[in-house]
């Protein structure tokens, strides 16, 4: 699976250039701003469906994208894209996706979040707004992968 926001496919308007893989589907939630969107691009070798009741929309603050992968030998898989814009405050983004988290964590399954939510953890002590995404998010057993600010490499 290919995650991508900020894709810029607008709604209700054909993208001018063909943004198909060969051996992938695509899902997508367009925009009505001039940035934002998300998309999926699924292997054609996996069976899925989308899970529209798990998206989040709000016309030029926030898009997503969701799918759950079909495991026939395990649990499910559920795979969500999400772009926040930089017009919805991130205290209202946090209690925005806070009910959203809470329903992805009440699915028992395991869940991955890719996208941009604009939300720079390398703020987190100096924040509190930043804070308490990261509370909201460590609460409902998610755990961002990126969480540590990169450290220099010595000179050799």
């Amino acid at each position: 699976i290919i995650a991508i926001s900020e894709t810029r496919l607008k709604k209700n308007i054909e993208p001018v250039k063909d943004i198909n893989l060969s051996k992938y589907e695509i899902e997508d939630t367009r925009t009505e701003a001039s940035k934002g969107g998300t998309l999926l691009y699924i292997s054609k070798k996996l069976n899925y469906k989308r899970r529209k009741d798990l998206e989040i929309y709000d016309s030029k603050k926030i898009e997503s994208t969701f799918v759950e992968i079909i495991n026939e030998n395990g649990k499910n898989v559920i795979i969500g894209c999400i772009y926040r814009h930089h017009t919805i405050t991130p205290k209202d983004f946090t209690e925005l996706i806070s009910t959203h988290l809470s329903k992805l964590s009440k699915e028992k399954k395991s869940c991955y979040l890719a996208g941009d939510f604009n939300m720079n953890l390398l703020q987190l002590e100096n924040n509190s707004d930043i804070e308490n995404y990261f509370d909201e998010l460590t609460n409902q057993n998610f755990t961002p992968l990126i969480q540590q600010e990169l450290q220099p490499k010595p000179n050799l």
